[in-house]
C-alpha cells in the first residue's frame, strides 16, 4: 500500500529500511506481583519501563508499546 501523497516528502523516492522488532518483560512478574504491594509492583515495572526505555532510547530506537510487564520494542 503506498502512502497518501501528501506524506510523501517532495522528491522522495521509497526506501528500505532494516527494522528490529523485540519484546522484553519482567520474569516471573506473577510470583512478583502476589508477593508485592501493587503500590510498590507499581514502582518496581516503572523502574524497568523508564530503564527499558533510556537504553532503546540511547541506541536511536523507539518504544512501540508498554504492555502489562513487558516493553515491545
Amino acid at each position: 500500500m503506498n502512502p497518501a501523497p501528501e506524506a510523501r516528502a517532495v522528491g522522495a523516492s521509497p526506501e528500505r529500511r532494516q527494522a528490529t522488532i523485540a519484546f522484553c518483560d519482567v520474569v516471573d512478574s506473577t510470583a512478583l506481583a502476589s508477593r508485592l504491594d501493587p503500590e510498590d509492583l507499581r514502582e518496581v515495572l516503572g523502574a524497568f519501563f523508564s530503564t527499558a526505555g533510556a537504553i532503546v532510547a540511547r541506541h536511536e530506537g523507539l518504544v512501540a508499546r508498554y504492555m502489562g510487564d513487558g516493553v515491545l520494542l
